[in-house]
């Protein structure tokens, strides 16, 4: 089916839990919900964001809000309800920003998020209203190179460079 909703080239998509919706976002910062049963468009909003490469983060507990990130640059987190940017964080460089939850079966468990940069990457303990709290910061070396992709989960982060991966752990 055709995403009928971007004028510019989409970035990424992702599906929303305990929901029949997925998302889509483009160059221009678009954002389009579409239903998974027949590919109609359910939603879209414009943020009138600056152009850049726009990819998605979220977490399975908190469906109605999305972590935006433009690549290089800052992370926004938007209310998916009120359709509104509600934090945003400048981290320049940024490659990856990935969300993460110690103990996801205790009542009690934290929620942390991890940002690749450029330069460093950092730990941060998202708090009550998704404060950000810097944990620890550590400057990147030569296990972060520039061709590469990059992701974050439980066991630390995955880098993966032609064809071969490593792990990092926390």
């Amino acid at each position: 089916s055709l995403l009928a909703g971007h004028e510019t080239a989409i970035t990424d998509i992702c599906f929303l839990s305990k929901t029949d919706t997925f998302l889509s976002v483009s160059k221009d910062a678009k954002i389009c919900g579409w239903s998974c049963k027949d590919c109609t468009c359910e939603f879209e909003f414009d943020f009138n964001l600056n152009y850049g490469d726009y990819f998605f983060t979220t977490y399975a507990n908190k469906f109605k809000y999305i972590w935006l990130t433009r690549y290089g640059d800052c992370i926004f987190l938007i209310d998916l309800t009120k359709r509104s940017i509600i934090r945003q964080y400048p981290y320049p460089g940024i490659k990856s920003f990935e969300i993460i939850i110690s103990q996801p079966n205790l009542k009690n468990s934290y929620i942390f998020a991890v940002c690749i940069g450029a330069i460093q990457t950092t730990l941060f303990l998202i708090e009550n209203k998704f404060d950000l709290k810097e944990k620890k910061t550590f400057l990147n070396d030569e296990k972060f190179e520039k061709n590469e992709i990059i992701k974050v989960c439980q066991s630390g982060v995955i880098k993966i460079v032609k064809n071969s991966f490593e792990i990092f752990s926390f």
